[in-house]
């Protein structure tokens, strides 16, 4: 439930949270958003999760879904070539 929440929430704030450094992104403006999802994450009561935990936690799930996604090409590809 907790992570189903960091995604969702991250995904709400993609453009502030990966968007290049300007005038509205700034760090403490990631910073600030990154705590209020916390915040968010804590009010479930369930376990108590740091700023760090949250960033480390969707910088994996990014991470994870990265590596499937060439993972699924991969097998794809190879798939075509042996019908070929």
């Amino acid at each position: 439930m907790e992570v189903n929440l960091i995604s969702r929430r991250v995904v709400e704030e993609l453009a502030l949270l990966r968007g290049k450094f300007g005038k509205d992104e700034t760090a403490d403006a990631k910073n600030k958003m990154l705590e209020q999802i916390t915040a968010e994450v804590n009010a479930l009561g369930m376990s108590y999760w740091q700023v760090l935990t949250v960033r480390t936690k969707f910088r994996n799930l990014t991470r994870d879904g990265r590596v499937k996604i060439v993972y699924d090409k991969r097998e794809r590809n190879r798939t075509a070539m042996c019908y070929s």
